[in-house]
């Protein structure tokens, strides 16, 4: 098991299907215009960067992770544990990170690669939305799941066949 070495983001084309919900699109758009969102972001990031990764998968403390919880602040400041990131069961590799609010789910999909694959061992984020009604969000998550493990599939296959960007975060 080795620790993750980077959190890096899928670059789609303007033209593709699923450009709208790409994560970096989201990022811009959503997280980073708002505080709150951007540090429970950070928050999870760092998270993510301390667990483990082994044959693709996830580990927290030698065990394969299914869902991870921590302490959080809500925007009026309470304490709460939240689920921030969960392995969703119809997609054999993706997880979902999780930033709850009152009214909106804000969600983002996600993979992880180990170094017997590429070069350091990485999260590779895909996709982000944001859903208020619990049907729509779930239909959502599923078509959004279906595709991050087509790119899954690709990646291993071939891991030119799936442009990264490592920088997603210094652009303006």
């Amino acid at each position: 098991m080795e620790n993750i070495g980077l959190v890096v983001c899928y670059r789609l084309t303007k033209d593709s299907q699923f450009f709208n919900d790409s994560f970096k699109k989201y990022y811009y758009e959503i997280i980073r215009n708002d505080s709150y969102l951007e540090g429970l972001y950070f928050q999870i990031e760092r998270n993510l960067l301390r667990l483990k990764v082994h044959e693709n998968y996830l580990y927290s403390n030698g065990e394969p992770l299914q869902e991870l919880s921590i302490p959080t602040k809500t925007r009026l400041g309470m304490i709460q544990s939240t689920k921030i990131i969960k392995k969703l069961y119809k997609a054999k590799h993706i997880y979902e990170g999780r930033i709850n609010e009152e009214y909106i789910k804000h969600r983002f999909l996600f993979f992880a690669i180990d170094s017997s694959i590429s070069d350091e061992s990485k999260v590779i984020l895909t996709f982000g939305f944001s859903k208020g009604n619990k049907e729509v969000l779930d239909v959502q998550t599923n078509l959004l799941s279906n595709e991050s493990e087509r790119l899954y599939n690709s990646y291993i296959i071939n891991p030119s066949l799936v442009v990264l960007d490592k920088e997603w975060k210094n652009e303006q």
